[in-house]
């Protein structure tokens, strides 16, 4: 998604995935939407700690090293210690803004699962979409989103294609061959160009199946490519991605 003109474009981004850690995103807008700004709509959830306590380092934890027991943990305070109840909740909150390819089927590290969790890359567009136009939940609770997301100390995927000057805020996914679940490798971005370069875009890639290194290499080479696209376009300054160019023509 551009994020200056709104234009979208995808590539069979309607279809289920498995998500891996990428629906963290959506277990933190619940959290937020729940329980840090409730409304009428909202279910009763009775949590005693502040926000600025142990609920703000959960968030952070899941999100910037993702944090698997962290993202249990805070399931498990959606659904008021019932796992199953707090999954069901996500989905609550996913089906009200409209996310509707994403559900949580199982625990984080769960040894042996008999579901799965999943999202599109729609979805996950959509999502990073609301939080940038301060939609989700609403505005502050948007900014404190997209704070913990420029965070993230996971940045070999997409970030890691983006020339000098250029900063993203992103939550990957991965699952390595072994568990019983395919191999996942995803990725989902928001990318901010040099100031006064515009608002910058919305990437997501989504891979399972295909195993070894191969699903890293092309999301960042994606990354890439989209960058050097840009600049053809003249969207973002040529001097910042003239090596990024040698490398795609030079095959490195």
């Amino acid at each position: 998604e551009d994020l200056e003109s709104g234009k979208i474009y995808g590539y069979c981004d309607s279809d289920i995935m498995q998500s891996a850690s990428v629906v963290k995103v959506f277990i933190m807008g619940a959290v937020y939407q729940y329980i840090c700004y409730p409304d009428a709509e909202s279910p009763e959830i009775p949590y005693q700690e502040a926000y600025e306590g142990q609920l703000r380092d959960l968030i952070g934890n899941m999100i910037t090293v993702s944090d698997n027991n962290a993202a249990n943990a805070l399931v498990e305070i959606l659904g008021q210690g019932d796992y199953q109840r707090g999954a069901e909740i996500v989905g609550e909150f996913c089906k009200r803004y409209g996310y509707t390819a994403t559900s949580i089927g199982r625990r984080f590290l769960e040894s042996n699962p008999s579901g799965d969790n999943y999202t599109s890359a729609s979805d996950c567009r959509k999502i990073l979409s609301d939080i940038c136009a301060g939609r989700l939940v609403n505005g502050e609770a948007s900014a404190k989103m997209l704070a913990f997301l420029k965070n993230q100390t996971r940045k070999g995927k997409i970030p890691a294609g983006l020339p000098q000057g250029y900063s993203s805020a992103n939550k990957t996914g991965e699952m390595p061959e072994g568990y019983g679940l395919g191999c996942i490798e995803n990725d989902m971005a928001v990318v901010f160009p040099p100031e006064g370069m515009g608002k910058g875009y919305i990437l997501v890639i989504l891979s399972d199946h295909l195993g070894g290194d191969m699903p890293r290499k092309i999301i960042l080479r994606l990354s890439e490519i989209f960058i050097l696209r840009q600049t053809l376009k003249g969207a973002y300054p040529k001097q910042n991605t003239d090596s990024r160019a040698h490398r795609l023509k030079s095959g490195n």
